[in-house]
């Protein structure tokens, strides 16, 4: 087992030169969803539609305790499945139709495979000075798979959390629960309680420079005024105009406000700029959980908020430097078990990575995605 540091975070801190890099518009590929169980669905079942709340305030407290919570360590059973499943239920479109070498990409057109949440957070690391990370890769014939694995630190977080933290991750649940519906035409059912694991994904492709991606993203819902038929429709997905909903306790002071600008800004920012999403409905609370005030505020304005705390090119680039750290140091693995490890430490503001070579319980792809990877490249000649 191999440890090895990458000072990349410490080059780009600072470095006010840069532009924001060429990066081409997200593309919606497809749809799933997650249903109550967290079992994937190929289907858009649980697409929602955003309506204005009738009728303020809004009473974030009520149901609390009785929502249908996530699994615990979901991330670590879960981990990057539910993309995986999409791809294969989309073999036609996404995978080698007559792979020619064993150089070729057995997800075709793809560099990366992730989740949109893994890719915020890197983004956010130029400015991270409290929080690590750990970021697990698998090269396998020809994509690079990359998966979030909790941190020490993190589960200690959320295994100590108070009584208020709790109530604030499901005060925004239930502000979603407030504003979307079923049907375009018809009133939000509040008074049962919360499900947590029924979500609605998009997949999502992007050019980078010298990288193309794929990844999944949870969407909280869309803008529409009519039913959308056909929501599986990769051409009906793109003309729709997504939404993301937020709820956040209202700044009252100076040092609440600067946070705002600071971090929920930046997050927000790289959350919707990787989903193409434009369009943001916070609702603001008050200490004791009452929204009493909704407001429409576009992505392209958080730059302009979280000025002199954060920059999106600084954002962007270090996204760009550190898959292309990744590529160069895994370019001669072809391996579905085979993990590279990368690890963030806030403090040295360093990243490194160890090995875990062959099978083990780091490795995260599963059998039943590399059963039908290697049977589809069984014929391929061995250069």
């Amino acid at each position: 087992m191999a440890f090895i540091k990458t000072n990349l975070v410490g080059k780009l801190q600072r470095d006010d030169r840069l532009q924001f890099p060429n990066i081409e518009q997200p593309r919606p590929l497809g749809c799933f969803s997650l249903d109550t169980n967290r079992d994937y669905q190929n289907t858009a079942e649980n697409f929602r539609y955003f309506r204005m709340p009738s009728r303020l305030p809004l009473n974030l407290n009520a149901g609390y305790g009785q929502a249908k919570s996530k699994p615990e360590n979901r991330e670590e059973k879960e981990r990057l499945y539910p993309v995986l499943h999409f791809i294969l239920n989309h073999q036609n479109e996404h995978l080698s139709k007559k792979p020619s070498s064993s150089n070729t990409k057995a997800v075709e057109g793809f560099d990366f495979i992730a989740f949109r949440g893994l890719l915020r957070v890197v983004m956010s690391t130029p400015y991270e000075a409290r929080e690590d990370w750990c970021i697990q890769a698998t090269r396998y014939k020809g994509n690079i798979y990359l998966c979030e694995k909790e941190t020490d630190q993190k589960r200690h977080e959320r295994c100590n959390q108070d009584d208020y933290q709790k109530r604030c991750c499901a005060y925004g649940l239930k502000f979603e629960q407030y504003c979307l519906s079923d049907s375009p035409y018809e009133e939000p059912i509040t008074n049962v309680p919360v499900d947590e694991c029924a979500e609605f994904h998009c997949v999502f492709k992007t050019q980078f420079p010298g990288m193309t991606l794929l990844y999944g993203a949870e969407i909280d819902g869309a803008l529409s005024n009519n039913l959308v038929l056909n929501v599986e429709n990769k051409d009906i997905l793109s003309s729709l105009r997504f939404m993301e909903l937020k709820c956040s306790l209202r700044p009252t002071n100076e040092r609440q406000y600067q946070n705002f600008r600071r971090f929920k800004c930046r997050n927000w920012w790289c959350q919707c700029f990787l989903a193409g999403i434009n369009d943001i409905m916070i609702g603001y609370r008050n200490e004791s959980g009452f929204v009493d005030e909704i407001i429409h505020m576009e992505t392209r304005c958080l730059p302009q908020l979280g000025a002199n705390f954060w920059d999106p090119s600084q954002c962007a680039n270090f996204l760009i430097k550190f898959l292309n750290m990744v590529k160069r140091e895994m370019k001669n693995l072809d391996c579905p078990h085979t993990v590279y490890e990368f690890y963030f430490n806030p403090r040295s503001r360093a990243i490194g990575y160890r090995i875990y070579a062959g099978k083990s319980s780091n490795s995260f792809l599963p059998d039943w995605y590399v059963t039908v990877l290697e049977n589809r490249f069984a014929d391929v000649p061995k250069i």
